[in-house]
């Protein structure tokens, strides 16, 4: 495991200091579902399962933030080595802050500093994955899907909602940092605390640590999204030139293929489409192959 240094020119150092188990299962399947004289229908379908617990570790994070920051250099045994940890989530404040719970249960809009009041809120390593395809032939036409899905498995928000802002010497706001659609649904009058997990605009002027209480929002654990997907990676529709007209051009067989690449992609969590990819580009691809 990567331990971070205290200097040295390196950040971290790589020590074998630790042990863990994997168990998991694969299973593939593929075969023929319906077949005519001129139409078939094939389906495959993959599917792995994987366990991972840490078992032996002598290392133990110095400070509370290196376990929020580098928890794969400091592995907690009974977890998975690719653990996510996080504060507990106590909701906004009366004044629209972010809070989370303490060491001791108290609510807190400071972020805490013991190693206590951190807990397990999930692995980045996706539990199970696998693909679907399914295909059909009729007469010179082929039409495939391909799917990929992966569950049980977290991901840190990279933007959660928080805006922080001043205003400039004209009076217009500026420095605006954190931009998220959820900040339409921000805190922004007594009460709102009851219907939204959205803190209030942090002003330079308020006197308040924006700093602080953006990374008391981060690290609580209802920034830690659930990154379970499916993904329809490609469609594929190809025609088979006919044999005769093929021996009329010299060729031993000829298809027109059109590809939609990663044209469908569904997230358990919308906040986490756009880390998980969900928002790439859509692609497009027309080929003519020829065998002479």
């Amino acid at each position: 495991m990567g331990v971070p240094t205290e200097g040295w020119g390196y950040s971290t150092y790589t020590i074998n200091n630790g042990e863990m188990y994997n168990r998991g299962v694969e299973i593939s399947l593929n075969g023929e579902i319906l077949r005519t004289k001129d139409f078939s229908w094939r389906a495959n379908m993959t599917y792995a399962y994987n366990k991972n617990k840490v078992t032996y570790v002598n290392v133990k994070a110095p400070m509370y933030i290196l376990q929020l920051d580098y928890p794969s250099a400091y592995p907690i045994i009974g977890n998975e080595y690719n653990a996510i940890y996080a504060y507990e989530w106590a909701g906004l404040s009366e004044e629209g802050l972010p809070q989370v719970y303490d060491e001791n249960g108290e609510k807190v809009t400071n972020q805490p500093t013991t190693l206590d009041a951190i807990k397990y809120a999930g692995t980045t390593t996706p539990k199970y994955s696998g693909s679907f395809g399914t295909s059909v032939s009729y007469k010179d036409f082929d039409l495939s899907l391909q799917f990929l899905f992966a569950g049980g498995h977290k991901v840190r928000n990279s933007n959660p909602a928080f805006l922080t802002c001043s205003y400039s010497s004209i009076g217009y706001i500026s420095n605006i940092a954190g931009a998220s659609a959820g900040l339409a649904d921000r805190w922004m009058q007594p009460g709102d605390e009851a219907r939204t997990n959205v803190p209030k605009a942090i002003f330079a002027e308020s006197g308040l640590s924006a700093e602080a209480l953006y990374s008391t929002y981060y690290y609580a654990d209802i920034n830690v999204l659930d990154a379970s997907y499916v993904r329809l990676n490609n469609i594929s529709l190809a025609y088979h030139l006919p044999k005769s007209i093929c021996r009329s051009l010299y060729l031993q067989n000829a298809r027109i293929q059109a590809n939609v690449e990663n044209p469908f992609f569904w997230a358990k969590s919308t906040q986490a489409k756009y880390q998980l990819g969900g928002y790439n580009a859509t692609n497009y691809v027309l080929g003519i192959y020829l065998n002479f």
